[in-house]
């Protein structure tokens, strides 16, 4: 599932959910619910803050998981 790459991507590189949502410009509640694959719907400006975050373009996430 998307929300469990987001986990592990954030996990690989050291960073709390709050170190992530600041950087992404997202809250931790929505990231949060993210992770746990709780958010049935979202829009591609969270995508690109993620993507901008982890320093990769969107189409390197695995979008296919998205549920």
């Amino acid at each position: 599932m998307f929300g469990e790459w987001i986990r592990e991507k954030r996990t690989e590189l050291g960073w709390t959910q709050k170190e992530l949502a600041i950087r992404a410009g997202i809250s931790r509640t929505f990231l949060s619910k993210l992770e746990n694959n709780k958010v049935t719907n979202f829009n591609c400006f969270s995508l690109f803050k993620l993507a901008k975050a982890f320093s990769i373009e969107v189409r390197e996430m695995p979008l296919d998981k998205i549920s």
